[in-house]
């Protein structure tokens, strides 16, 4: 799922994705709109903060395609009433 996507689906806005994050809402506004690729850090902290609903791999270009043996993998589940709250950097 694209970040736009997410942002579209959810209760959430720009502004308060970005709070729970940790970035500002202008550098949200990038990575939404494809200005800017978040570092894997950010990535992770917007994965956490989406209950896994946008992963670091979302942001990449280049991925090579699946193979049809990887449909028959079994996905992993999230909490449906995941709420991370703020995701910070670690210090």
């Amino acid at each position: 799922m694209t970040l736009t996507d997410y942002i579209r689906s959810s209760n959430l806005t720009l502004d308060s994705l970005a709070d729970k994050v940790g970035v500002s809402q202008s550098y949200m506004s990038r990575l939404a709109s494809g200005q800017k690729k978040p570092s894997f850090d950010v990535a992770t902290r917007i994965a956490a903060a989406t209950c896994n609903k946008v992963m670091p791999n979302d942001f990449m270009d280049d991925l090579p395609e699946m193979s049809d043996e990887d449909d028959d993998k079994p996905l992993q589940q999230t909490d449906a009433a995941c709420d991370p709250g703020p995701i910070r950097r670690a210090s």
